[in-house]
């Protein structure tokens, strides 16, 4: 062995530092082009919004069991998308791992297929789909209000409380007395 060769050596490890090979780190490198790397939120943001994909498969008549409880699940399937996205951001991981968010995703699909085959009220596979997912829908909106009637109610009580500090404040005997604390 030459001195060249353990100089090229250091060099190729320098610039390989997770130790991959060469011809697999050409190829992440080639995929990172093509694809672009995206944040996380941003796909979990375009996930939820629902592509133009999603929507003709939903008005397709062949839609089997499996894929309408995938559909009908969208917002759980993209809430594991976005944990298992996480995971792998070097700077920010709210996740230790997705085990919760796949198990919800799981049972989420069983439940719409069991709700279809015993529930179904006559419907078929693409009107169950519709009418779950405004179920979904409205069940998300009530919550949404009720989150911001708290927050309102919050707000409310921390305003009436500096309110009364204020007035505690204005009253000339407790100043004399906080002046004399201070002192």
């Amino acid at each position: 062995m030459t001195e060249k060769f353990w100089q090229q050596e250091k060099e190729r490890i320098r610039l390989n530092k997770s130790n991959i090979h060469p011809i697999i780190q050409q190829s992440f490198d080639d995929n990172r082009s093509i694809l672009p790397n995206k944040n996380f939120r941003e796909l979990y943001f375009n996930c939820n919004q629902g592509d133009m994909n999603l929507k003709q498969f939903e008005n397709s008549d062949n839609v089997s069991l499996e894929d309408m409880g995938m559909l009908i699940c969208r917002d759980a399937g993209c809430e594991l998308q976005y944990c298992q996205a996480s995971l792998t951001d070097p700077n920010d991981k709210p996740f230790s791992n997705c085990d919760e968010h796949y198990k919800k995703f799981n049972q989420c699909q069983e439940q719409e297929k069991r709700r279809y085959l015993y529930e179904n009220e006559g419907r078929t596979m693409k009107d169950q789909i519709f009418h779950m997912l405004e179920v979904k829908k409205n069940e998300k909106f009530k919550a949404n209000e009720i989150e911001k009637d708290k927050d309102k109610q919050l707000k409310i009580e921390q305003i009436n409380k500096q309110k009364s500090m204020m007035k505690e404040n204005e009253n000339p005997n407790i100043k004399k007395r906080v002046i004399e604390e201070k002192i």
